[in-house]
């Protein structure tokens, strides 16, 4: 690069200093024209690289000589980007994407990313291998480059326009994926050129592909599970000193770049993998342990970081484009030209086939053909790009023209990206009418319009008389918002005789999951949950939102529905204890849904409560009226699921239910204290004792309650009447042979015609056997089961838990074993089984 400026340290300084004090003024600028401030950025940094290169080294004098000098003095290079700003740029990338979220969609994020950057690398490096006769290995090294998309641009706009979030979190994650991707498979072909020094005519590709794959997964995988250690350890440490905000904010900084670091430098896998999946970790196991004050404060340090690294490479980026586009010819334009309609084509071909074929197997969203369009055209080529450009451009022991012609095709495909495509991604949204308010929206603005002009020409008309303004102009003033009023509220009318009853009752719906979504945070505020449900809840509100809007009434039934379901890891926590034994991950999943229940039923009960004159007067009495019936169902649902837990577990619903209200008084007694400040009543010492004060009170908590499952086999037997009585060795002998289940309300325990092999004893809860007649209940100490094993039929009868049961299993070998031993145990049985074959 510009290695000919001898620039002192201090120069170096005001360089940098230069290029934030630019970005700094220019956003401004950039949001009022509505174009992306790292575009503009990019394109002062081109002309200013080109005054730079002007004038040849012999700058111009007077004020301008030094900060030109300073920064024709900035080398960007590759180790550069590499290691100083993508680790802040995939971190802060990371830190803001919901990890439930992204797993929800795991696969088919990673399906884009490497299945979709891969396509892409093909078809672009055998395109230009056809046409231009470079050898193979270099094209395909050049289209894994510019495969390497940057969604800054168009996921700012979705989330401008309230695109569905599993369509976000589908963009965000395939970039990050993506970047990984593409430098791990450019590492590869990027040695297997230098090995061959530019000509691979004469390579085994039967050994380079093998062993690519392998370097491949190993590169990939080696920096996912690096960065989940390093990542599993600062989180400890950051635990320890959550209450340190300053120390919380710089251990995460040392996070980014030792998992880098350490991935990339001393273990030769994935960095950029590494900082992806520490920074997934520092964004779900950190809220959790960090005061909520102190992540929020963690996010926006990063949030500054991010934008002072954007700032910076943006700017570098457009001072090194004179160099890099140095050698650039008519032929170099002419395969540049095809490589942007080729890579343009798979773009398409990738989101336009992969995208639906995924959402139509439930792998992924269903995303619209306009929205896809949008993320086409909104493929940016960015940072990853050049630096792995610059990489190839810096590397003496590659041949001049494999040099010059990455670094040319590359920097004008980014450029073009940038200074193309970034600048219209917004008209092409409006041409596809994605800006446009749906006919609903338009006749609630217009509503809230009519109403609020009115409200506001009251109180005018109140504050004209008190400070006895002259009545012309007050009258003219008055005038002008009757009129908007009148405007309005005739524009509503249009549009209410257009929308059906559904559509307003979608819009009643709509707004109240809004207030429900400020209970929620409200809840966080007053340390009623934990991050990690408020997490949950988010998602719930989430889908709500968008499947209201996309599946109608119909759509929020579902989610609504869903949301009291089992989820999966509540199931796979299930599934462990009955296989395995486990019971902590059952218990950590029973009392999550024991919050989140709790919070679902108070912000519904709130959202109940709540003055509905307002949504009265939006949509109609009618309308509230439907709209409050859905939401009372709802809350009937919620109670129904919560009462479950609270039946089964009482003393863990009592704990659980003091220690909130402790926690919610303790911040509203601090919330008092700084009130108390404020106005001036107490001093800074004064308060800080106060604190001190509440800080150790909410220590005094200790620990969370923990849930006992209550599923030892020893406990669990004294509560089944015939087997309790048993006498004490006989008793320890069948307790070995018992084993815990835990069902879960609705599960079916047995199903008719089952081959069965197993009975069950009820230790606490109760069941339903459905007979021929009408059903039968069994509750504690009773059992069932057992005609299978005895007569060696099928099941005769469906048996579902009603709620929450703990039972006892027995194995037909044991059952026969216990029995024979056991001869008035065997009586009863047989007794039983007379007696309910007779009523199936």
């Amino acid at each position: 690069m510009r290695g000919d400026y001898n620039v002192e340290f201090w120069l170096s300084i005001l360089g940098i200093i230069i290029i934030l004090t630019t970005a700094v003024l220019f956003l401004p600028l950039a949001n009022k024209l509505n174009f992306p401030y790292t575009v503009l950025l990019a394109l002062v940094g081109v002309v200013l690289g080109f005054i730079i290169d002007f004038n040849d080294g012999a700058l111009v004098s007077g004020l301008l000589h030094d900060p030109l000098r300073a920064l024709g003095g900035l080398d960007l290079t590759s180790e550069i980007v590499f290691f100083l700003f993508l680790p802040a740029l995939v971190f802060e990338s990371a830190l803001s994407i919901d990890v439930r979220r992204l797993m929800d969609d795991v696969v088919s994020i990673v399906f884009l990313a490497v299945i979709g950057l891969l396509i892409s690398t093909f078809v672009i490096g055998f395109s230009l291998n056809y046409i231009s006769g470079v050898d193979i290995i270099v094209c395909l090294l050049l289209g894994c480059i510019v495969s390497a998309t940057d969604p800054v641009a168009v996921v700012a706009l979705f989330k401008e326009l309230a695109a569905p979030k599993r369509l976000t979190i589908l963009v965000e994650g395939e970039s990050l994926f993506n970047d990984a991707t593409a430098i791990v498979l450019f590492s590869i072909l990027l040695s297997m050129v230098v090995a061959s020094g530019g000509d691979n005519s004469h390579a085994s590709g039967e050994v380079s592909l093998l062993s690519g794959i392998w370097e491949f997964v190993r590169v990939f995988a080696g920096g996912i599970i690096v960065g989940y250690i390093v990542g599993r350890a600062f989180t400890s440490v950051i635990g320890i000193l959550r209450n340190l905000t300053l120390v919380c904010i710089t251990l995460s900084i040392s996070l980014a770049y030792i998992s880098f670091i350490v991935a990339e430098h001393y273990l030769h896998v994935s960095g950029v993998m590494a900082v992806v999946t520490a920074g997934l970790i520092m964004g779900s196991v950190g809220r959790t342990i960090i005061p909520p004050d102190g992540f929020h404060a963690l996010h926006e340090s990063w949030h500054q970081i991010g934008f002072w690294a954007n700032s910076i490479i943006f700017v570098l980026v457009g001072l090194a484009v004179p160099e890099l586009l140095a050698a650039a010819n008519t032929s170099y334009f002419f395969w540049l030209g095809i490589v942007l309609i080729v890579a343009l084509v798979s773009r398409v071909a990738v989101i336009f086939g992969l995208v639906p074929l995924l959402g139509r197997f439930g792998l992924g969203a269903r995303v619209s053909k306009s929205f896809r369009a949008v993320m086409v055209w909104g493929g940016l080529r960015g940072a990853v790009s050049l630096a792995l450009a610059l990489a190839v451009f810096e590397n003496t022991s590659l041949p001049s023209e494999v040099r010059e012609l990455v670094a040319v095709l590359v920097t004008g495909f980014v450029m073009f990206t940038l200074f193309v495509q970034a600048t219209t991604i917004r008209p092409l949204m409006g041409w596809l009418g994605l800006n446009q308010l749906a006919p609903s929206d338009v006749t609630i603005r217009d509503r809230a319009m009519a109403q609020t002009m009115l409200d506001v020409s009251k109180n005018v008309s109140r504050t004209f008389n008190e400070y006895e303004v002259q009545p012309t102009f007050a009258d003219s003033l008055l005038s002008t918002y009757n009129e908007r009023a009148e405007h309005a509220k005739n524009a509503a009318a249009v549009g209410s005789e257009q929308l059906t009853d559904e559509n307003w009752l979608q819009v009643a719906i709509a707004s109240q999951v809004s207030q429900e979504k400020k209970h929620y945070y409200g809840q966080f505020g007053d340390a009623f949950i934990s991050a990690t449900v408020l997490s949950e809840l988010q998602v719930m509100i989430d889908d709500m939102s968008d499947s209201l809007k996309s599946g109608g009434l119909d759509g929020f039934r579902k989610v609504a529905s869903d949301a009291l379901d089992f989820g999966a890891a509540f199931r796979f926590a299930m599934y462990l204890q009955r296989k395995l034994g486990w019971t902590k991950g059952l218990s950590r999943a029973l009392r999550t849904r024991f919050e989140t229940l709790s919070a679902m039923r108070l912000a519904v009960k709130a959202q109940l409560a709540s003055d509905s004159d307002a949504l009265v007067a939006m949509v109609g009495q009618s309308v509230a009226n439907k709209a409050k019936s859905l939401s009372e169902n709802r809350l009937r649902a919620i109670e129904t699921s919560l009462s479950s837990i609270r039946l089964q577990y009482p003393e863990y619903s009592k704990d659980v239910q003091e220690r909130s209200l402790r926690r919610v008084a303790l911040r509203l007694e601090g919330r008092d204290y700084d009130a108390l400040l404020k106005r001036g009543l107490i001093s800074e010492d004064v308060k800080k004792s106060l604190n001190e004060q509440v800080r150790e009170s909410s220590l005094a908590f200790g620990k969370e309650p923990e849930l006992d499952l209550g599923l030892e086999p020893s406990s669990l037997v004294k509560k089944v009447a015939f087997l309790a009585d048993l006498p004490g060795e006989k008793l320890v002998s069948i307790v070995k042979l018992l084993k815990p289940v835990l069902t879960m309300p609705g599960e079916k325990i047995i199903s008719k015609g089952d081959i069965g092999n197993t009975m069950y004893f009820v230790s606490s809860g109760s069941v339903e056997v459905e007979t021929s007649s009408e059903p039968v209940q069994l509750g504690t100490g009773e059992f069932f089961g057992e005609i299978a094993l005895l007569d060696k039929r099928p099941r005769v009868a469906d048996v579902t838990s009603l709620g929450f049961c703990q039972l006892l299993s027995l194995h037909r070998n044991d059952f026969i074993k216990f029995l024979d031993a056991n001869p008035a145990v065997k009586t009863r049985v047989e007794t039983a089984v007379a007696e309910r074959l007779e009523n199936i």
